[in-house]
């Protein structure tokens, strides 16, 4: 009897060091990824993206993914925010590579968007059609937004986070960061994909002039 009890303590004793090992383990695994915390950069105030990309997985209506086909271009990029972190102005001059438009301007603020483009490679004037919807989103928005783990995007190891801004109403975005500069390199929204190669602040307000519109009259949808 004796012995049998001691071999019964004894069992309970090597159950109890296996509970405690996999609460520990647990306990490790909840850490690496809950306390996990990666960079989380703002958009630069005065940002300026002198390499950046862009891709439509299908077509919204919306140049540049006016067709139904997938799209891939290359930009420049300004956007400006003001003291308080909040979206006040953006440009975009788009190069597309596979679409009936060959060249897109983007001019957005915080009341919407007008969008300039050349329809072919024979064009001599702009198009233009004016959005009217609300845009807003502080460069601060990694703060609070959630880091769902790692990938690759564009042969670039990236954080994934995910979150949501006001683009006509509130529209979940998904944000990546470079693993290996720290900085943005971009983001995903509807089917569209940005891809910051290079960017920079440049530390002062741009000019007045960057933010001008082409004198095209615009239809307003």
């Amino acid at each position: 009897l004796i012995h049998r009890s001691c071999v019964h303590i004894h069992m309970l004793r090597r159950s109890t060091y296996l509970i405690s090992a996999l609460v520990v383990l647990a306990f490790t695994s909840a850490l690496s990824t809950d306390f996990f915390s990666p960079p989380r950069p703002p958009f630069p105030q005065f940002m300026y993206v002198n390499a950046g990309g862009f891709a439509c997985s299908s077509g919204n209506g919306k140049p540049p993914c006016i067709s139904e086909n997938p799209i891939t271009g290359s930009i420049h990029a300004w956007a400006q925010f003001d003291n308080d972190g909040n979206f006040e102005n953006y440009r975009e001059d788009s190069l597309l590579g596979n679409s009936s438009f060959v060249y897109n301007r983007e001019y957005a603020t915080p009341s919407g968007t007008h969008e300039y483009s050349l329809l072919s490679d024979t064009s001599t004037t702009l198009s233009c059609v004016h959005f009217v919807l609300p845009i807003k989103f502080n460069r601060f928005v990694l703060d609070n937004a959630d880091y769902i783990g790692n990938g690759t995007v564009q042969g670039e190891d990236v954080y994934i986070f995910q979150t949501e801004w006001v683009f006509k109403e509130p529209t979940n975005v998904t944000i990546w960061v470079s693993i290996s500069s720290g900085n943005i390199f971009g983001f995903e929204q509807f089917t569209l994909s940005y891809f910051y190669y290079n960017y920079f602040n440049v530390s002062t307000p741009f000019n007045d002039s960057l933010w001008q519109r082409p004198n095209v009259t615009c239809k307003t949808l």
